[in-house]
């Protein structure tokens, strides 16, 4: 099994064509910018989320200790 995906990828790698007849509409382009922003929205929202829980691993806690 591990050796096969490198095969693969040598395979695609090698039949791969050197260039490509395709036209980019804008509606893919705009397509493209909301993925982009969708993600950055998304990532937001997490960090939201969990702010409380990676505040408190990132801060140093104070021994009680004397």
């Amino acid at each position: 099994m591990r050796k096969t995906i490198p095969v693969l990828l040598v395979g695609v790698i090698v039949i791969e064509p050197d260039y490509a007849l395709a036209y980019i509409d804008p509606s893919a382009g705009g397509l493209l910018v909301q993925i982009l922003l969708g993600g950055i929205a998304g990532i937001g929202v997490l960090v939201k989320l969990y702010w409380g829980k990676l505040t408190k691993f990132f801060r140093k806690e104070k021994d009680d200790r004397p």
